[in-house]
């Protein structure tokens, strides 16, 4: 669903390039819309978006291809000091349980990687951390000289109202809750993000109930509860 007008594709080795985007609608619940794909070998298509969406899953090798400033954490005078300190990953499941895959479109997991996201992922079906099943890679932002640790922990603090309330059994029988899942729209995390890079995420916190963005009475903090994080 976050398929766009054009935007560029990698499918089975092959550059896509959606053109247009006709005739929308939803059902079930899920939008759906007829395209114009152009590939780079000189052939087009009239895929369904959903169609091109489970194709993309389903190629190891297919990618969105994005701008250079496509994340906010790649801009900025201030952001680009310093080396890369880790990665912001957004992931949504690919669990097949009608609990988990009814909430597709809404439920990612959020969390932040100082090694590759591909290294991260791997595994997945078995750990419970990720729903014991497989994930899907969303967005990446690159980390310049910020605390990964830190940076992960504001973001979970920001959207802590909407943190996925579920209990699973592990691959022992143990119970486990998973605390890096959330149910928020996609474009609520990135702006999350887009404070990070700003500063002022530890001014706001993120209303479930409304879907938005509110200011916060008591900065977020990190660590020592009587000590306010004014810097990342």
């Amino acid at each position: 669903q976050e398929i766009g007008i054009g935007q560029f594709f990698i499918l089975k080795g092959v550059l896509a390039y959606v053109a247009e985007i006709n005739d929308p609608y939803i059902r079930n619940g899920k939008k759906n819309a007829r395209l114009r794909l152009i590939f780079d070998n000189g052939t087009e298509s009239k895929h369904l978006l959903r169609s091109l969406a489970r194709e993309l899953y389903k190629d190891p090798d297919g990618r969105r291809v994005t701008t250079p400033d496509a994340g906010p954490l790649f801009t900025g005078p201030s952001l680009s000091d310093g080396p890369i300190t880790g990665l912001i990953y957004v992931v949504k499941s690919l669990s097949t349980n009608p609990e988990i895959s009814k909430l597709d479109g809404n439920l990612y997991k959020l969390g932040v990687t100082n090694g590759s996201v591909e290294a991260r992922i791997q595994g997945a079906k078995d750990q419970p951390t990720y729903l014991l099943a497989p994930v899907h890679p969303v967005m990446t932002y690159s980390l310049f000289g910020m605390d990964p640790v830190k940076a992960e922990n504001l973001l979970h603090r920001f959207f802590a109202e909407a943190r996925l309330n579920i209990e699973i059994m592990d691959r022992f029988g143990k119970p486990f809750k998973p605390r890096e899942w959330f149910l928020v729209p996609l474009d609520q995390i990135t702006r999350a993000v887009e404070m990070l890079a700003e500063g002022s995420i530890i001014l706001h916190r993120y209303d479930a109930k409304a879907c938005a963005v509110v200011p916060t009475e008591q900065p977020i903090t990190v660590g020592d509860p009587d000590r306010t994080l004014t810097n990342i």
